[in-house]
């Protein structure tokens, strides 16, 4: 039986000059031509802006006919941003047993590195990508099972969660006002344990044979992405119609989860 640290996609795939058979995806799920013949782009939102009326209206709009949005002039910081994207492609280019070594503090495996999906074992075709993932509510209480490589991961990453923290709710408080909610309708339970991941899709020899991820909703109230601005990737259904979704330089990209959507479902029913 293999060990993570050999199952990793960026232990081998440099040693490959096909994509290997478990990896390859039937021709109905292979990635489809990114048509946008009209030009759509999902929308950007200036956060910085003065006009708070403004703002929420397009939050909501955005919200309700695309699901996702990017946001700029957010008050996160480009240089926390550059660090905590190079903290992680630095974690991800260390040794392997290394990389797994770091993950093996959690007892309750909360804080992992996996790869493909999170059942590799049960995966029938496997996705072109390693994932580290741990808590990061604001209580700090999962810090200590984080890992401890790079040198300065903790302080680094700790510090960008709690910007994306403040941003999130700032962004769940305009959603709230726009529904007639109360504005911490969203606080607490329902967003007081948040996770961080981190993905990492190593060069492959040929992509239209496969997947990073397969098409998806988040389980999550929102998701605040954070894309590497040299890769192109991530893809969002409009109208029967894949649109690519092109990285902005110190942006983030806002997904409405399938929470937030069964939630407003309840409000409104």
């Amino acid at each position: 039986m293999e060990n993570l640290d050999q199952m990793l996609v960026s232990t081998w795939f440099n040693v490959h000059s096909s994509v290997p058979l478990s990896y390859v995806q039937p021709p109905e799920s292979r990635p489809g031509k990114v048509i946008s013949p009209s030009g759509k782009t999902i929308p950007v939102i200036d956060l910085g802006g003065h006009d708070h009326a403004h703002i929420k209206k397009y939050i909501l709009k955005a919200s309700e006919e695309y699901g996702f949005f990017q946001v700029i002039n957010h008050g996160v910081s480009k240089d926390l941003m550059d660090e905590v994207m190079n903290m992680f492609k630095e974690f991800h280019a260390m040794p392997p047993k290394e990389k797994v070594n770091e993950f093996s503090r959690d007892p309750n495996g909360r804080c992992k590195l996996y790869t493909s999906g999170e059942n590799y074992k049960k995966d029938a075709i496997r996705y072109w990508k390693d994932t580290l993932t741990h808590p990061c509510p604001p209580s700090g209480e999962y810090m200590k099972y984080w890992p401890q490589k790079p040198s300065k991961y903790r302080e680094v990453v700790g510090k960008y969660t709690q910007e994306l923290r403040k941003l999130g709710l700032e962004i769940l408080e305009l959603l709230c006002e726009g529904l007639g909610l109360n504005s911490e309708y969203f606080n607490g339970g329902l967003s007081e344990n948040p996770s961080i991941l981190a993905h990492h899709y190593p060069p492959c020899p040929d992509p239209s044979l496969t997947l990073g991820l397969a098409k998806h909703r988040d389980p999550t109230i929102i998701t605040i992405l954070l894309q590497d601005e040299d890769v192109e990737g991530l893809q969002v259904l409009k109208d029967g119609e894949w649109i690519g979704v092109k990285p902005i330089p110190n942006a983030f990209v806002i997904n409405i989860g399938l929470l937030l959507q069964v939630q407003c479902c309840v409000v409104a029913w």
